[in-house]
């Protein structure tokens, strides 16, 4: 498989650091299973796919550089690396509907929908997939 060196950096990380890139996506999975506001359960939804992805990547050896487009090169290679277009399709939609909230300040999740992203991340943070 092939990173472009646009969006990676080819890294070796110990396991003390791909750890706590997964302990990170622990937390945030934490905070959006206890609020009752829709918009911190999908925010914090979205950030822990995020960083399930970048825990994935690091797990190959490779971390996304901050820059334009990264996130979705963290879902897409997340997606292929997991062999998993499920993770691509609705890790896209999320990062979709996260930039309309952030650029249009429209927030245009439902409460059902952000449930769903919700479980929908457990089941790859928590190893059921």
């Amino acid at each position: 498989m092939e990173f472009d060196r646009k969006f990676f950096n080819k890294i070796e990380f110990n396991k003390k650091q791909t750890d706590n890139i997964l302990i990170s996506a622990k937390k945030d999975l934490l905070v959006a299973k206890n609020s009752k506001i829709i918009e911190v359960i999908f925010r914090f939804s979205y950030d822990s796919l995020l960083k399930f992805g970048m825990y994935v990547l690091a797990k190959n050896g490779y971390k996304a550089r901050s820059i334009p487009g990264h996130h979705q090169k963290i879902i897409e290679k997340a997606s292929i690396i997991l062999n998993n277009n499920l993770f691509f399709i609705i890790g896209e939609r999320m990062r979709r509907q996260r930039n309309f909230d952030l650029y249009e300040c429209v927030f245009t999740v439902s409460e059902k929908e952000a449930f769903e992203y919700l479980n929908f991340v457990i089941s790859f943070v928590n190893g059921d997939r």
